[in-house]
């Protein structure tokens, strides 16, 4: 259940009608206030919507600041005059901007929340790895060398093979 936007909102909706009409005319100062008195509302739903996993990769501020970014850029698309109207639409921006986050992170491979690796995992996996340990890359590094040692030596001739084989 979202609370309504008046029960979250810092101002009665008649101001916000009021600061609707004003930004229509162009008043960017109106439209911030309007914004203003829909930040607690629009923090309640991304809270509520945010699951643990993706909390970790997006606060719900960031999903609201982003949302008044897109709104800002769009706002004479808005065809409302009320304030439930409006946000409503606000819900929608922010709907849209929450959905292309779980695409994001929770439906790419690359960017699998579950595939990644909490902070104790990581330092798990760390203290496995001792100094004298190599990383995969620097093992197969490692062998690739001793590949091209071993040809060369067998090209070496008989007298210069023995005496590097000898002193290695």
């Amino acid at each position: 259940d979202k609370p309504s936007p008046r029960e979250q909102s810092n101002g009665p909706s008649g101001n916000v009608d009021r600061w609707l009409r004003d930004a229509r005319d162009g008043s960017q100062s109106a439209l911030g206030k309007a914004f203003e008195a829909g930040r607690k509302y629009l923090l309640t739903i991304a809270n509520n919507a945010l699951d643990d996993r993706l909390r970790a990769k997006v606060g719900a501020s960031d999903l609201v600041q982003d949302t008044y970014v897109e709104a800002q850029r769009c706002f004479d698309q808005f065809r409302g005059n009320s304030d439930k109207e409006f946000y409503g639409w606000l819900a929608g921006i922010l709907d849209h901007r929450l959905a292309n986050s779980v695409r994001r992170y929770c439906h790419t491979q690359q960017r699998k929340i579950d595939r990644e690796l909490s902070g104790e995992a990581w330092e798990l996996a760390l203290g496995r790895v001792s100094d004298g340990d190599l990383t995969p890359g620097a093992a197969l590094a490692e062998q690739e060398d001793q590949r091209r040692a071993r040809i060369a030596l067998e090209q070496l001739e008989e007298p210069w093979r023995s005496v590097l084989i000898e002193r290695t």
